[in-house]
């Protein structure tokens, strides 16, 4: 592979799947509009009475959300305004009232990938909210948001465990391991698999039992899933991870990293009990094949919902 081909994966589109697949609005069915939630451990700045985000590290959790604007559901005008919370306390009451507005009372916890700022992983919370109706709380964790600046994301992927094994017991205190649907992308993936082994190690081998466990166009080696896949099957009955046989970024991370990612689909891949793979090729209207399948998730998500409008028990996926 040329270095020319190389450098395409990373500079034809954004790595974070923030744009849209064309001929795609991203409407969902969704007639309640709710805020996007957020948790950082990125470094928070206030200047002039306004509070960011920046790219550095922070030890201690940021919350906030969204702000609603007048107008249609699911409307916003340009990017939308993040507004910070002043605590933990509030994140949860707010979290909770807009549970209330709802019958389905799942909540989705998105990780994205590498090269991802906070506003772009909120837009792409936002579309998951549109499409699935659900409330949506996006970690977003230090990535760079530069495509050059691959390996500072890795580490501070790692580093970011023990604050996203925080967010996942908040959330479990609040919403239920058993009403969260956690969802990850690309680099995000680690993320997400460390953190439940990280959960299950501190539980002494006793797993939460989270409601659906769903990973995009994953950026980790093929091999480390296979050998803590089966922490993943005790930990989510409904495990999907969605992968591209033509991902070429993922590609030129296999190169860097020489090993096979697990999001790029190749033969021979040994079957994982518990573990449903879905090759979306044919569904991913990308360039270069690496992005989210929004529809493929948002059918994922209402498949666990009975006629009557309450999530039903998921059965065992297999390959």
């Amino acid at each position: 592979m040329s270095i020319a081909l190389l450098l395409s994966a990373f500079l034809v589109s954004p790595p974070s799947g923030a744009k849209l697949p064309p001929g795609s609005d991203g409407s969902g069915a969704q007639a309640l509009e709710l805020p996007t939630f957020f948790i950082t451990n990125r470094e928070r700045i206030e200047k002039r009475g306004r509070v960011t985000y920046g790219a550095e590290r922070s030890s201690r959790l940021s919350f906030g959300a969204t702000a609603l604007t007048p107008g249609k559901p699911g409307r916003r005008a340009g990017r939308p305004p993040l507004v910070p919370m002043a605590s933990e306390a509030e994140f949860s009451q707010a979290l909770a009232e807009a549970r209330r507005k709802l019958h389905d009372r799942r909540v989705i916890v998105f990780v994205p990938g590498y090269a991802c700022g906070l506003t772009d992983a909120v837009e792409i919370g936002e579309r998951l909210g549109r499409d699935t109706g659900l409330p949506v709380v996006v970690f977003s964790w230090p990535s760079r948001n530069k495509l050059l600046a691959y390996t500072h994301d890795e580490t501070s992927a790692e580093w970011s465990l023990s604050q996203f094994s925080a967010v996942l017991r908040l959330m479990d205190a609040r919403v239920g391991s058993g009403k969260i649907v956690l969802i990850a992308y690309s680099m995000g993936a680690r993320i997400v698999s460390w953190g439940l082994e990280r959960r299950l190690a501190e539980d002494d081998g006793v797993p939460a039992r989270f409601s659906q466990v769903l990973l995009c166009s994953p950026d980790m080696d093929t091999g480390v899933f296979v050998n803590s896949a089966g922490i993943l099957a005790r930990s989510c009955l409904d495990n999907r991870v969605y992968v591209s046989s033509r991902d070429l970024r993922l590609r030129v991370s296999a190169i860097l990293h020489g090993a096979i990612r697990l999001g790029t689909r190749k033969p021979g891949l040994p079957q994982m009990e518990g573990i449903k793979l879905i090759d979306f090729t044919d569904a991913d209207p990308s360039l270069i094949g690496h992005s989210i399948p929004f529809d493929l998730l948002a059918q994922a998500i209402g498949a666990t919902v009975t006629a009557a409008g309450r999530p039903a028990e998921p059965a065992t996926s297999a390959n």
